[in-house]
């Protein structure tokens, strides 16, 4: 998976987690997972991991996707790294 297609799949987690739509988290928790396992980047990996675990926190609160503050801004810094990484598992 290349860097375009890790983007994209980032963007498509921040706009579930934007919509709030029926069943969301548990499509950003799958994608999430993928994008851990396609990052050769340690950091990526990281940082994919630690918005899995903001997305499994904000599921468990029952809170609305308005209030999913932690989980946009580890989706922010993942985003970033992704743009920033060099190479990527195939």
């Amino acid at each position: 998976m290349d860097q375009a297609d890790l983007l994209a799949k980032v963007d498509e987690v921040q706009e579930l987690v934007r919509t709030g739509v029926t069943g969301y988290l548990d499509t950003v928790e799958r994608l999430l997972i993928s994008i851990a396992r396609s990052a050769s980047a340690g950091e990526v990996s990281n940082l994919a991991m630690k918005a899995l675990s903001a997305a499994k926190a904000h599921k468990h609160s029952g809170q609305p996707s308005n209030a999913a503050e932690p989980l946009n801004e580890a989706l922010s810094r993942l985003r970033v790294a992704v743009a920033e990484a060099k190479t990527f598992r195939t």
